[in-house]
């Protein structure tokens, strides 16, 4: 494999652990799919940049460390899913096509926000071949002193909320109304549908509330109860049911039915058609550095430099996707991950000798790179661009028993344990950053005591 033929395996005497980036895992949060029978056969990954999933911000100046999934892009979402779907009795086997998955963080003068934004396009699977499903879309945010904590349930709400959109779809008329699509064909963008299809681009919006992209692409508001619409910000407006008064919360979107009301960072924006899609106006994002700056000085100077970096001040054009749903901005660019053509990602392995058993541990990763270690053996392997997806196998298994993506420019630490207990596995994990340098110095003392008694 390409990828493989990049790594350089080199046994270390001494090194420098390079920076780490922030893991996160789904195994603690749940979906509620009752309403669905189904399972994910698949995951597509057509995220532009794939070295992570965004940014969390750390330490006094809010510095920027990049996110990943502890077990893997596509294990961690495969896993977090199928174990709340119905199994591999369910009706329907599902594709997934994610085209952004980004969560990030922005600071305010008194408080931070935690954002997640996920977009794909569900297909099923026949045979050899894909049906289109539906699009969907969402983004939320959540709020706190430090929400470092709170991104794994913003993700679970990004989910929940594009399996709810999916839900909504006569899936057996989209079954039968679509055309069977080849892989090469799914891996185009433009696959599903061409802007010029969309009917919300050629007929003025139906009054209602609309519960998903998709919805808002045919012009087919799911809830068509009347409501009033009012301003409630400088930019953002607010509905409510006409009946009860009751607030519109949970929508992608409403309309009057003559202004789109696009639902964006939990406030509706008003939409304006621009060329083959639409745009829209509201706030800033938060420069989070002089924000932390702000909290230092404190003060009317801090106060006065809060206030020039808020995002409410600013006001930002925001364009949006009309193949994927997602929102877009030269201002929030800054968030989404980036590709590194130059720098590697590296990757250190260790076995630690206390407790193992003296056999030799045997992996191969991508069925390509074979690795012998021992206990305190030491092994670094590093990555040149682009990176993908490692699979690490044992001899006797068809299956990987580790799966995850590198990060480019950062370093991550693997232990790799044989333990001698009676009944005890082979194990294959990824460990914090301040572990893996404590145990790596370790077995570096151990090998130069050795060589001076040689």
């Amino acid at each position: 494999m390409k990828l493989l033929s990049s790594l350089l395996l080199s046994l270390l005497c001494c090194f420098t652990a390079a920076a780490q980036d922030h893991l996160t895992s789904l195994d603690k949060v749940s979906l509620d799919l009752s309403r669905h029978s189904l399972r994910v056969e698949e995951i597509i990954d057509q995220r532009p940049a794939k070295s992570s999933i965004g940014w969390v911000q750390k330490g006094m100046v809010n510095q920027k460390q990049p996110v990943n999934f502890k077990n893997g892009f596509t294990t961690e979402l495969m896993r977090f899913i199928n174990s709340h779907g119905a199994g591999p009795a369910a009706q329907l086997p599902l594709v997934l096509k994610i085209q952004k998955l980004t969560v990030w963080e922005e600071t305010l003068f008194s408080k931070e926000y935690a954002h997640a934004e996920l977009a794909l396009t569900f297909y099923a699977k026949k045979d050899e071949h894909y049906l289109y499903l539906a699009s969907a879309s969402a983004v939320t945010k959540s709020s706190g002193m430090d929400v470092t904590g709170k991104h794994d349930d913003n993700l679970v709400r990004v989910w929940q909320q594009c399996f709810d959109q999916l839900a909504r779809e006569n899936l057996q008329e989209r079954l039968q109304a679509a055309t069977p699509l080849s892989l090469a064909d799914l891996m185009q963008e433009s696959n599903a549908a061409t802007p010029q299809e969309f009917a919300i681009l050629t007929t003025a919006p139906k009054a209602g509330v609309y519960g998903s992209f998709q919805e808002f692409r045919d012009n087919s508001p799911g809830n068509t109860i009347p409501i009033t619409i009012k301003e409630k910000g400088r930019l953002d407006y607010v509905a409510h049911f006409v009946p009860d008064n009751q607030k519109v919360t949970n929508a992608w979107g409403f309309s009057d039915g003559n202004t789109f009301y696009i639902h964006y960072s939990n406030s509706f924006f008003p939409l304006v058609q621009h060329e083959e899609g639409f745009v829209f106006y509201g706030y800033g994002a938060i420069n989070s550095q002089h924000v932390a700056t702000a909290a230092v000085l404190g003060g009317a100077i801090g106060g006065a430099i809060a206030g020039a970096t808020s995002g409410k001040g600013q006001t930002v054009e925001y364009s949006l996707n009309m193949l994927t749903g997602t929102v877009q901005s030269p201002e929030n660019e800054q968030f989404l991950p980036t590709t590194d053509e130059t720098t590697p990602a590296t990757i250190t392995l260790y076995r630690r000798g206390k407790g193992q058993l003296q056999e030799q541990v045997f992996l191969s990763i991508n069925d390509t790179l074979t690795l012998e270690l021992a206990p305190n053996a030491l092994r670094q392997l590093v990555i040149t661009p682009p990176v993908g997806e490692l699979k690490f196998y044992t001899r006797d298994k068809k299956e990987p028993v580790f799966v995850f993506t590198p990060t480019v420019g950062l370093n991550r630490f693997i232990e790799i344990s044989l333990p001698e207990k009676r009944g005890a596995s082979l194990s294959v994990k990824v460990v914090e950053e301040k572990i893996g340098e404590f145990y790596t110095k370790e077995i570096e003392l151990i090998h130069e005591k050795q060589n001076r008694q040689r």
